[in-house]
């Protein structure tokens, strides 16, 4: 399934840092959702907006026609796609 696998392979994509894992746990975020963070290069917040921004600023810089048709800036796209895709299903409506 290609989500457990883009889940699994977040780590694999280092977008940024995001130091805040043990606190985002007691915040109450899934393992999921920091993980879909991390890949957005994003402190774990609850503000959909700020996440929706975030994504569109990654999802037209990893975009494969903006870099020459990149299989890595694809790969990186699909990550980030899915990270999306795992945060707005929770946060969209908050």
């Amino acid at each position: 399934m290609l989500r457990a696998k883009v889940l699994r392979d977040f780590g694999g994509y280092n977008l940024g840092p995001v130091d805040a894992d043990e606190s985002a746990y007691r915040a109450g975020f899934t393992p999921d959702q920091v993980r879909a963070f991390k890949a957005l290069a994003l402190a774990p917040t609850r503000d959909f907006k700020f996440i929706k921004e975030r994504y569109r600023k990654l999802a037209k810089q990893f975009h494969p026609d903006a870099n020459g048709g990149s299989v890595a800036a694809e790969d990186k796209l699909k990550i980030i796609n899915e990270a999306y895709s795992v945060l707005k299903t929770n946060f969209q409506n908050t």
